[in-house]
């Protein structure tokens, strides 16, 4: 007797044939005579083959693992279990990145689906499935080389001469985001110039909003994250002021609405001042509190004499509940002034001068 459906720890890809989950359900002998399962492949080096029907592909979840080679025999082993009527789980650790991996090669191979395609059909039956970066680009090179990698390949001799370098730098841009609120607020100068990149950095940080202060370069898409463009016509400490509150509106709803946000501009201090105003303006705090709160993240920060100046000029402007008037529900604006909206369509670049100030809520799309 079969389960009417899996439990949460399994997920059915393809309906009585192919499941994918984790090593607790994978080392479960009740939970697989339950689902009638034939086959196991385990991608990861903790559940050793235990006989002709279990492959083992021993590969770590890292973005430097060379999973690609791995493929095609991963591949053969699901359609050969398949194709005799049996029912396989593919499984990693966690079954999220190596195992959703090797699900979506086959996928690709078996239904000629791209990566993207692949992928978003495994998200919608397992969401959690989240491959890492390195694991992403290796699938891309999987289908450039017709399912067969080999290493005189010229797809494959391309990618393997730069995947290190790629990966690294993809890395270095996680590493360099530093954390002012936990879960709530992320900051960073240094954004992903390349659009895969770019999507699948938002995605490892589960951001969902992200906020962009000129001058900054980023591919405008579709639908990872909702992405909100402040241009800033100078380098003027006065430019900057003029926009503040409304920066500091659009931070504040998006983390009251229980989302992480992002706040980015190749220029440090403008992208630390964004983040001065909302904490200003959203947790009471003083120009010197706030300032303390960026330093504890990036205490190699080193503000100008301006910075402060700005700060104290927000405060006096119209940063608490006794001044200004309302935009959105709750938040304020300066006298006078006016938060602008606008559309993106093309790459966000400094010097664009007739962008509007502010732009609406778009995206970057998944992968």
């Amino acid at each position: 007797m079969t389960l009417s459906s899996p439990p949460p720890c399994v997920s059915e890809v393809l309906e009585g044939q192919l499941f994918l989950g984790n090593l607790p359900c994978a080392l479960d002998a009740e939970l697989r005579r339950r689902l009638s399962i034939t086959h196991i492949l385990s991608v990861c080096p903790d559940f050793p083959s235990s006989g002709p029907n279990h492959m083992n592909v021993p590969v770590e979840d890292s973005e430097y693992e060379n999973l690609l080679m791995h493929l095609p025999l991963a591949c053969n082993f699901i359609k050969g279990a398949l194709s005799n009527g049996g029912r396989i789980l593919v499984h990693c650790v966690m079954g999220i990145s190596r195992s959703a991996t090797v699900v979506a090669a086959y996928l690709m191979q078996s239904r000629n689906m791209t990566a993207h395609e692949a992928l978003n059909f495994v998200k919608k039956v397992r969401p959690q499935a989240h491959p890492n970066y390195g694991f992403v680009k290796q699938l891309d090179v999987f289908r450039k080389c017709d399912f067969q990698p080999d290493v005189a390949h010229p797809a494959y001799r391309s990618w393997k001469r730069r995947y290190q370098q790629d990966v690294t730098y993809y890395l270095n841009h996680a590493a360099d985001t530093v954390s002012i609120i936990e879960d709530k607020l992320l900051l960073t100068n240094d954004f992903p110039s390349d659009v895969q990149q770019a999507q699948w950095y938002l995605l490892d940080l589960r951001i969902t909003h992200l906020v962009s202060i000129s001058p900054t370069e980023i591919c405008s898409t579709s639908s990872v994250v909702q992405h909100r463009h402040f241009n800033v016509d100078s380098h003027t400490p006065e430019a900057l002021l003029e926009v503040l509150p409304a920066i500091a509106a659009c931070v504040h709803d998006a983390i009251e609405s229980g989302g992480l946000v992002l706040v980015h501009s190749l220029m440090e201090s403008r992208a630390c001042t964004a983040v001065c105003a909302y904490l200003m303006g959203s947790k009471n705090k003083s120009p010197e509190e706030a300032f303390s709160a960026v330093m504890d993240a990036l205490p190699l920060f080193n503000p100008t004499k301006s910075f402060m100046e700005t700060l104290e000029s927000f405060r006096s402007q119209a940063c608490g509940p006794s001044a200004g008037r309302l935009v959105g529900k709750d938040r304020l604006l300066p006298q006078g002034k006016s938060s602008g909206s606008g559309s993106v369509s093309k790459p966000v670049l400094a010097d664009q001068s007739k962008i509007e100030r502010s732009r609406p809520l778009s995206g970057l799309s998944s992968y």
